[in-house]
């Protein structure tokens, strides 16, 4: 069982939901529920103008099992950006390459017309679909339940838009009002600046605040708001395309769909009011990147251990990272990462060994496949590795 907090604009489509999921689990023989426990009266202070105001949350416990029809199970949302799909998913084992840049057409009805979303399915069997979301319930009944609670408990708040001739760039595609993220992002700054950095489940998220103040601003914005947001993107958007670099190079190995979505939506230029979570995020993101970076600049530097071809025999190091990546090709590889005196060494084995982070080891034999570079730390590839404990 599970406790949410759900402000009271969003009571009415949450019980809505909750009772489609409460009918179809009795119809399944599936235990699954909500109870309204209690409300309470919260106080919002305005960060700027330091004015009171209230609202009321409803207190929810929802348990039992997600129903699920025909053994389809729920992998990502699909939407339209430019040339490009964007992935919206938690899944980090399924591969969403062929799903980027594909087209988008219902697989169960055939019909192509505009629609905002799609949705990414898989049966029991390892089939995929894609379908629009009138045909998902012929497949699923509902992404997870505590899912959609989750949804509803993130304040969820219906800001209104306000047209301004100063924010006239908005963009229109598909009937949809996109927003300019260079216009955005210094009123995200502006906020985090006012009242630090919010996530969506505290009072006032950054996203929320962000967009009130970029559709009714309470305060003219500074040059250094506006350069500031110039240079964040500039660099984010760098930093996400090395790193795209590198996992293309290493099986799509530290990239994630978020970055991949995240990296679209700077490139595309614009945004819709749902993607405000995404953009803001970019702030702190760009702070951890420059705190990596300088982390980085004051290690010793890293030298490669010898040419392409050659062999490593009997090098001490120690065990500094170790991944699992599964894909849909090579099934799991095991990535494990030494450092050796300074130098990096990176070995992509088809099988584990028993070491794991911390540990010291013997590198008996090896032989080096490429010379590379991470983060700007010189890293020496090797294969066919013997490896003992020490």
């Amino acid at each position: 069982m599970t406790t949410y907090r759900i402000p009271s604009w969003n009571v009415s489509d949450f019980e809505s939901k909750m009772n489609r999921f409460t009918n179809k689990a009795k119809k399944l023989n599936i235990p699954f529920g909500f109870t309204l426990e209690s409300k309470e009266t919260v106080k919002v202070i305005d960060p700027l103008t330091a004015w009171d105001s209230y609202r009321t949350d409803y207190i929810y416990s929802v348990y039992g099992e997600s129903p699920t029809i025909a053994g389809y199970t729920f992998l990502a949302k699909l939407e339209r950006m430019g040339n490009d799909n964007l992935i919206h998913s938690h899944n980090t084992t399924f591969d969403f390459t062929n799903y980027r840049e594909c087209e988008l057409i219902c697989e169960h009805c055939k019909i192509n017309r505009s629609r905002n979303f799609y949705y990414l399915i898989q049966s029991e069997s390892g089939e995929v679909k894609i379908v629009g979301g009138n045909c998902l319930a012929n497949y699923i009944n509902l992404p997870n339940a505590e899912d959609i609670a989750k949804f509803y408990g993130g304040s969820f708040e219906l800001i209104k838009s306000y047209s301004d001739e100063e924010n006239a760039s908005e963009k229109f595609n598909t009937g949809k009002t996109l927003l300019k993220i260079e216009s955005f992002l210094p009123y995200a700054i502006q906020s985090i600046n006012k009242q630090g950095y919010k996530k969506s489940d505290s009072d006032n998220p950054t996203k929320y605040d962000s967009l009130n103040r970029y559709f009714v601003p309470k305060e003219k914005l500074t040059d250094f708001e506006i350069e500031e947001a110039k240079k964040i993107l500039s660099y984010v958007q760098n930093k996400l395309n090395e790193k795209m670099v590198n996992a293309k190079n290493n099986n799509m190995f530290g990239i994630t769909e978020y970055d991949i979505t995240l990296l679209k939506l700077i490139e595309y230029g614009y945004m819709s009011e749902k993607h405000s979570g995404y953009i803001v995020s970019i702030i702190p993101m760009y702070h951890r990147m420059v705190e990596k970076e300088l982390t980085i600049k004051n290690q010793p530097e890293s030298n490669h251990l010898g040419e392409v071809g050659t062999k490593l025999n009997n090098i001490n190091a120690k065990v500094i990272r170790y991944n699992q990546i599964e894909n849909n090709y090579n099934g799991v590889t095991h990535l494990y990462t030494f450092d050796s005196d300074g130098s990096i060494i990176t070995y992509f084995a088809s099988k584990s060994f028993d070491i794991e982070a911390g540990d010291n080891v013997n590198i008996i034999i090896a032989t080096i496949k490429k010379l590379d570079s991470f983060n700007g730390k010189k890293q020496t590839v090797i294969i066919r590795g013997k490896i003992e404990k020490i």
